[in-house]
């Protein structure tokens, strides 16, 4: 058989490939699906002693909702996405009480808005979505320290 295989492949070093792959045990059935579990099971460990955060609610799902009821301009919407993306990896105060991921996405499109030079409106948009002026302030405060140090 490895011989076909050889000639099927192209030549003696795809004959040896299909040697060794022969040798390598293979997970099947049972035996593939407790491996599997396992895995899973070891990965959740070293993500819980690294202290990683599965949970993190972010912030790009409130920041289209509100381009989209507000008709962004598209160039806001893309400065406003660029903003969150650094906003999740770099403030520290985001996902806490002080920055929840709904402010930090408006703040995001108000800051990318002005930037671009084409203002969401109404003026006062973001109370629609329950965020105060100044819970908007403080978070994009925080947006543009991130940008002076990044």
């Amino acid at each position: 058989m490895l011989n076909a295989v050889a000639v099927w492949q192209g030549g003696p070093a795809a004959a040896s490939n299909a040697a060794a792959l022969a040798r390598s045990p293979c997970l099947v059935g049972e035996a593939y699906q407790a491996a599997k579990r396992q895995l899973i099971l070891d990965e959740q460990v070293l993500l819980r002693r690294l202290r990683f955060e599965i949970g993190v609610e972010q912030p790009h799902r409130h920041l289209y909702a509100l381009a989209h009821c507000w008709g962004a301009p598209a160039a806001a919407l893309r400065l406003a996405t660029c903003l969150l993306n650094d906003c999740v990896a770099r403030c520290p105060g985001y996902g806490s009480a002080a920055m929840p991921p709904a402010t930090a996405a408006a703040a995001a499109l108000h800051l990318g808005s002005q930037m671009c030079g084409q203002p969401v409106q109404p003026q006062g948009w973001w109370r629609a979505a329950g965020i105060t002026d100044q819970a908007l302030a403080d978070a994009s405060a925080a947006l543009l320290d991130m940008l002076a140090f990044a």
